[in-house]
């Protein structure tokens, strides 16, 4: 199925994106199914944010939502899948969720992609209650560190499926890497991209410093360092908790 029309899936068929939605999915195709969602009118992207946030409160939060199918029948591995990926596509639309339905399911969930999920969803948004306490869980917790640097690796090298692929501690992350250096390149308003960069830079910073811990001091070139050393953390959006946390992690 092309992206076109899966994205004109998502906003028509709800019972049949429940069925896409629950296979796993690999950058390239969210990559592409984004490109598609960038094209949509304002009024469709209204309906398709509407659908997905639906789709979590029937299955995750059991509410019942008008015109929903009953007794959808999920394998734990689908319910996850369907669950990840809607919280994912939300976070892509350039629509600002219901935070307050993220921050719910967030608080409710043990299961950790789902949690950094959405941390990065509501990242452009500045939700710093939990920015603050997934970066916190990150720095204090081996098996979330991890998970955060198994799955980066696994999704933007493509892996069948990121959840499973575990870091070795000496696995390439050079793409996961660069990108996170070009976005700490981004300091200027005028800058393009600079929205997104301001929003991931803490967790930008902390990736790469994960990172740095299971591959030694020679990680980062000469220019990176400096980079890191250079990034512009006042913006006026940052606490001045989020603010020392990011001077901390530079170091």
């Amino acid at each position: 199925m092309q992206s076109r029309e899966i994205v004109n899936m998502m906003i028509n068929d709800v019972e049949d994106s429940i069925k896409y939605l629950c296979g796993p999915n690999n950058n390239d195709e969210t990559d592409d199914i984004k490109t598609e969602i960038k094209k949509l009118s304002d009024n469709d992207k209204i309906i398709l944010i509407k659908n997905l946030e639906n789709i979590i409160k029937y299955i995750l939060l059991n509410e019942q939502i008008e015109g929903f199918i009953d007794n959808i029948n999920l394998s734990d591995e689908n319910r996850f899948n369907l669950i990840e990926n809607a919280i994912y596509y939300i976070g892509r639309i350039g629509i600002k969720p219901d935070v307050e339905l993220l921050k719910k399911v967030y608080n409710q969930t043990e299961n950790y992609f789902i949690k950094q999920n959405i941390t990065f969803t509501v990242l452009p948004y500045y939700v710093e209650d939990i920015e603050l306490d997934f970066v916190n869980k990150l720095l204090n917790d081996s098996i979330f560190e991890k998970r955060l640097c198994s799955w980066t690796i696994a999704f933007f090298y493509n892996k069948s499926n990121p959840y499973e692929y575990e870091d070795n501690g000496i696995d390439d992350c050079e793409i996961a890497k660069k990108a996170r250096i070009n976005r700490l390149t981004l300091n200027n308003e005028d800058d393009l991209n600079i929205e997104k960069a301001k929003a991931f830079r803490l967790l930008d910073l902390i990736v790469i410093y994960l990172f740095q811990k299971t591959r030694g001091k020679n990680f980062l070139t000469d220019t990176e360092k400096e980079i890191i050393s250079n990034v512009r953390i006042d913006y006026d959006e940052y606490s001045e908790q989020k603010k020392k946390l990011m001077l901390d992690v530079k170091k």
